[in-house]
Parts: structure tokens; sequence; C-alpha cells
């Protein structure tokens, strides 16, 4: 359970500091743009400072992508849902699941960074992390696979989808991940178009 403000020391409570500074910085310029002074500004703080808490930049970006990470949000609520199997999943649960992991969109702008500008070399810290060791199951693996793909399509394709299909598209994942793609409404719909024209 974390503590609120008041009861963290100075040091945390300066550590968090530069985690909220540079948060947006790497999220909006990316990690090569964003420099220390950027940081220490951001946070109120010496520049020297910086180092009582953190040893490098990539120490802050590291520190930022394992203590930040919304699936840590998502897997607590896979246990109080009682998702222990795919056979538990059913389209609710789907649409909870995507919307708490929405809830943090800028996320996966920093996730572009650490694959783009660190080749992913932090990534299996992480999911280390998130999974405490454990291998996901195949289902879970599908379903993170499928939320990140989901996202990273709407956030690239927003200004070329008609605005009324945004929600359709969201269903047609689902579908997919429940039912497969050679089984789901998708195809049907899709085939039947293009029999139509």
């Amino acid at each position: 359970m974390s503590r609120n403000t008041s009861q963290l020391t100075r040091g945390e409570r300066s550590r968090g500091l530069l985690l909220d500074s540079a948060y947006p910085l790497f999220v909006n310029q990316g990690y090569s743009a964003t420099s220390m002074r950027q940081i220490a500004e951001g946070a109120g703080l010496a520049l020297g400072g910086i180092y009582n808490h953190f040893a490098s930049k990539e120490a802050i970006f590291q520190a930022i992508l394992m203590e930040r990470h919304p699936y840590q949000q998502i897997m607590p609520l896979l246990k109080q849902m009682q998702v222990n199997s795919p056979d538990n999943l059913d389209r609710r649960k789907i649409q909870i699941l995507m919307n708490e992991l929405s809830q943090n969109p800028k996320f996966f702008n920093l996730m572009l960074v650490e694959i783009v500008e660190f080749k992913g070399r932090h990534l299996s810290g992480l999911f280390e992390k998130i999974l405490c060791g454990v291998p996901p199951p195949a289902w879970l693996r599908v379903f993170l696979s499928m939320f990140v793909s989901y996202h990273m399509t709407q956030s690239l394709l927003i200004g070329l989808m008609p605005s009324d299909t945004q929600e359709y598209s969201l269903d047609a994942f689902i579908d997919i991940f429940l039912h497969g793609i050679l089984k789901s409404e998708l195809v049907y719909e899709f085939s039947s178009t293009v029999h139509h024209t």
C-alpha cells in the first residue's frame, strides 16, 4: 500500500518530483532530446541534486518504465475479476480491462521511446517485474498484445478513420480475441462487403 505525500521523506518527495518532471519530457520529446537540466528545472531542484537519487538519465527513464507502467493496475484487476483462464473472460470484463489500460495513453509514447531509442533493452526486466517472474499464459500474452496493437492503430489511424467507426473497432478487436479471426463477425461483414462490390 502506497503512503500519502505527507508520510514521504524529503528524499522520497524529491525522487517523485524528478520522475514527475521527466515523464512528460520523455513522452513528448523523447529520451535523447531530454536533458538532465530540463528534468531538474521541472522538479524545482538543483541539477546536482538529481545524482542523489539517480546515477544517470537512463536510470530515471528505467524507474519511470518500471514504476509507472499501466499493466501494474491490470494484474490486480485480473485477480479481482477472477480471470485466471480464458473461460472466465467475457466482453464486459475485456472492456473493463481495456478501459483501465486506456487511462494512461501517453505511456505508449514512452514504450515507443523504449523500443526505438533503447531497442527494448529494459523490457525483459519490466515484464519480469509485472509478471513476478512467471511466464504469462498464452491467452494473457495474446490479450496484452491485442491491447497494444489496438492502442497503436488507434493512435496512428485516428485522423484517417471515420469517428463513428472507433467504437466498432474496439468491438471488433474484442470479438477477434474471444472468438478468433475466422469466427469473428468482422470476417463475415468484410467478406459480404467484398462479394457485394
